[in-house]
């Protein structure tokens, strides 16, 4: 009778340590049952990457987002980070699962290289106060030609690896053809050709240095 005793006491010890066990990695959450409504402001995309632009120019885009939320999305406000970039127009109040829009413009720079605007959001996604980004980026470029009175047609015109005279060359090219301007630099003084100086170009996707004495736009 002992013996058997002895065994419940211990199946019983077993069973409620097991319990307890389960009990801390199992936790028993209470609810009321009601589901938290919170919004979810999701862009279909928040990055444009526009290639070239014209110099100048003033562009328009809009990007389109979804309230993935289950509570009606809100915008507060929308602005750009530049003074010659602005939002115009967004959707103030969306709806769980309906979509909306932000449209935005901006007028192009006048200078050559790469170039991206920042635009951001204001909103109650996620049920908090959240600011948004949105981005587009752009290039700007000049073309020229190989050519001028200091050119022949049957010249080859040296493109070097750096807007030095001593610089290796890497490639020529002929009069009349053409290529991208991506940069400048005063480098070497070039004492045949009055205040002369560098252009960075690129050409068949090959980038050197040439004198703007050569070129012609």
């Amino acid at each position: 009778m002992r013996v058997l005793s002895f065994v419940i006491i211990i199946l019983i010890s077993t069973t409620t340590f097991a319990a307890n066990q389960f009990a801390m990695n199992h936790p028993i959450i209470e609810t009321n049952g009601e589901e938290e409504m919170i919004s979810k402001l999701v862009f279909k995309t928040n990055h444009l990457d526009m290639g070239e632009a014209m110099f100048g120019e003033e562009y328009t885009h809009f990007f389109e987002f979804v309230n993935k939320g289950n509570a009606s999305l809100e915008i507060e406000d929308a602005f750009a980070k530049n003074e010659h970039a602005e939002v115009f127009s967004f959707s103030p109040s969306v709806e769980p699962g309906k979509t909306g829009w932000v449209r935005v413009k901006f007028e192009s720079e006048l200078s050559i290289g790469k170039f991206e605007e920042y635009f951001f959001i204001r909103s109650n996604s996620g049920g908090k106060k959240t600011l948004s980004r949105l981005k587009i980026q752009y290039e700007l470029f000049e073309y020229l030609a190989i050519g001028g009175d200091n050119v022949e047609e049957t010249d080859k015109v040296n493109i070097r690896e750096q807007p030095l005279l001593d610089s290796p060359v890497i490639y020529t090219l002929t009069r009349g053809e053409t290529c991208k301007v991506i940069g400048d630099d005063i480098g070497d003084y070039v004492e045949k050709f009055d205040d002369s100086f560098w252009f960075k170009i690129e050409s068949e996707g090959r980038i050197g240095w040439v004198l703007s004495a050569l070129t012609e736009f």
